[in-house]
């Protein structure tokens, strides 16, 4: 039996030093803690972490919510985050008697809670200056 030699996923800082954000809010929930470590040996720009828990994740999904409710949002068309949005949901828990926020049926929402923190990052810093935020690949 061969045994492969595994690299851990590629950490670049090409599109932070790229686009210079103000900040990058990492998840770092389970293996988002290896990508933020990893980033802050390579970018001297502010990181923030941010732990999912239901109830933070509650409140940024529900501003993206109003945003997309009140037309202050436009997103990319973005194959992948589309499909995400079609399948993102909300149910109600009655173990924990909350609302609970996921992708529907085992579906991902890595780019529903992507354009989520943006958003929450536009929020944050939007009345400080005059602030944009792009989410995606450009073409």
């Amino acid at each position: 039996m061969e045994v492969t030699n595994i690299n851990p996923p590629r950490i670049t800082t090409e599109p932070l030093l790229k686009w210079k954000p103000v900040d990058c809010w990492v998840e770092t929930n389970s293996i988002g803690d290896f990508f933020f470590d990893s980033l802050k040996e390579k970018y001297k720009g502010k990181l923030s972490s941010f732990y999912t828990l239901n109830k933070n994740k509650q409140q940024i999904i529900e501003s993206l919510i109003v945003d997309f409710e009140t037309e202050a949002i436009k997103i990319i068309n973005s194959e992948p985050l589309l499909n995400e949005l079609k399948t993102f949901g909300i149910e109600f828990s009655k173990k924990n008697r909350s609302v609970v926020y996921r992708g529907m049926h085992g579906a991902h929402d890595d780019c529903v809670m992507s354009l989520a923190f943006a958003n929450a990052a536009y929020h944050q810093y939007y009345k400080r200056s005059s602030f944009s935020y792009y989410v995606g690949n450009r073409k």
